[in-house]
């Protein structure tokens, strides 16, 4: 809905109303290329699953959750007009960091 009005305002000529989107599908990669709104906050959504999983996986082995951790975040990209055809490299190297330190800052084993 943002965008169609965004996209309407400015094609009537209205005053530019900066935005910025959530995640990323077809119309929003189209609204950014065509300048409606800045850009968008993408989540790292397979990183989700696969270090939750990986988490389980742990547990099973004998691992806890360490004290004081309550969340792994799994990262998110900005993207923009500027890195809209490369943003998934920097969802990986979050990805990667994460799991390298799965288990030394976020799970410990007795």
């Amino acid at each position: 809905g943002m965008i169609n009005v965004l996209s309407e305002v400015r094609a009537n000529g209205g005053k530019e109303i900066k935005s910025f989107g959530i995640d990323i599908d077809d119309t929003i990669t189209q609204a950014i290329n065509d300048g409606v709104i800045t850009g968008t906050l993408v989540q790292n959504s397979a990183a989700m699953g696969y270090i939750s999983m990986l988490t389980l996986k742990y547990m099973a082995e004998g691992y806890r959750i360490a004290d004081g951790v309550y969340a792994i975040d799994s990262g998110c990209a900005v993207v923009t007009k500027d890195n809209i055809d490369n943003y998934q490299p920097a969802l990986d190297a979050v990805r990667d960091s994460i799991i390298a330190e799965l288990t030394t800052k976020y799970l410990v084993k007795d």
